[in-house]
Parts: C-alpha cells; structure tokens; sequence
C-alpha cells in the first residue's frame, strides 16, 4: 500500500508517496511528468549506496538519462560550500541551469 502525504508551504504544496515498491516505480512516474529527459540526482553517500543503481535503473527503463553526485552524509554537508559543488560544479558540470525538483526515495 502506497500513502500520499501533502506537504503544504506558503505558495505551495508537494506531495510524498511512502510504502513498499515506491522506488521501484520512480522512473515511470517521473517520466509521466513530462518534461526534459534528464534527472540530476543528488544523494548523500549512505542512500546512494542503498537505493541510487535500483533507482538509475527504473529511470533508464522509463527512457530517461540521469547523473548523480553524492554528498557526503551528515549534518557538516548542509552548508553552502556543498550546495555550490552541486550545482555549480555537480554531475556533467552542474546542475545550475536546469530547474530542480526534489526527491527523496526510500524501499523499505
């Protein structure tokens, strides 16, 4: 069973799909989304090494290429000298110029 929790911001909301299969669809239901062909994905070193090829995989099933950078994990990474390797100096050269859109995948 998949539960859908809207996070809702000041000017707007997103949505969180929590359960089990949910990394094993992230491909199909990004490509439904439309848009480039393309994800940059940013990770920390802990879950790229747990879920980053299952999730690579689903994407290229989906039709769509993917880069990746992976942080180192914990809190001394949330600073501006990381944010700057990310997007400036991130996967094929920064991810700067394209518009983001955050994910957080978890199979468990």
């Amino acid at each position: 069973m998949t539960a859908k929790v809207q996070v809702d911001l000041p000017g707007r909301a997103y949505d969180i799909l929590i359960g089990p299969g949910t990394l094993a669809e992230a491909g199909t239901r990004i490509a439904a989304m439309g848009g480039r062909k393309h994800v940059t994905i940013l990770t920390d070193e802990t879950v790229a090494g747990l879920h980053l090829d299952t999730l690579q995989q689903t994407l290229r099933a989906a039709g769509l290429t993917s880069a990746a950078l992976a942080l180192p994990p914990g809190e001394a990474t949330k600073c501006w000298a990381e944010l700057e390797r990310a997007v400036v100096a991130g996967p094929e050269g920064g991810a700067g110029r394209y518009r983001w859109r955050l994910w957080r995948w978890g199979d468990r």
